[in-house]
C-alpha cells in the first residue's frame, strides 16, 4: 500500500515547532504561518467524524474480551463503535514525536495536511554559484 509522499524537512519542522507543553493552544508556527493542529482540524481534513472517543478508549485500556462483539457493534447493531480518528492520531503523534525510530511514522499525513493548508514552500539557504553554470 502506498503511504504517499513524506517531506522530511517539513515534518521535522512541524514536530520541532509543535508546542506540546500547552496542547490546548493547538497551533504551531511553521514556515512563516500559524497552523491550527487540533483534533477537530485533523478530523475535518481526514473526513472523519468528531465524536466522543470515551467508549473506544475505555475498551482499549481494559478490553472486555468476551463482550468485544457487543462493545463494537452493540447487541442488535451493525453500525459499530464511533471512533475519533483525529484524537487517536494526535495522541500517537504526541507519543512518537521524540522517538527517533517512529518520528516520521505519520509523515505522509502531516505532509498532506500542511500542503492542504498551502504550507509547502521549501526553505533553502541558497547562495549564488561562484562560477557561472554552463
Amino acid at each position: 500500500m502506498d503511504q504517499g509522499e513524506c517531506n522530511l524537512s517539513l515534518v521535522h519542522e512541524f514536530y520541532a515547532n509543535w508546542n506540546t507543553h500547552c496542547v490546548e493552544i493547538n497551533k504551531g508556527f511553521i514556515r512563516d504561518s500559524w497552523v491550527r493542529f487540533s483534533v477537530e482540524a485533523l478530523n475535518e481534513f481526514l473526513g472523519t467524524p468528531n465524536c466522543n472517543n470515551a467508549d473506544f478508549l475505555a475498551m482499549t485500556e481494559r478490553p472486555p474480551y468476551r463482550d468485544i462483539k457487543h462493545t463494537l457493534c452493540g447487541v442488535n447493531s451493525v453500525a459499530g463503535l464511533p471512533v475519533n480518528v483525529g484524537a487517536i492520531l494526535k495522541q500517537n503523534m504526541l507519543k512518537f514525536r521524540t522517538n527517533k525510530r517512529w518520528r516520521f511514522c505519520y509523515g505522509s499525513i502531516i505532509t498532506r495536511y500542511l500542503r492542504a493548508l498551502l504550507i509547502e514552500k521549501e526553505v533553502h539557504d541558497v547562495c549564488p554559484p561562484l562560477v557561472p553554470l554552463i
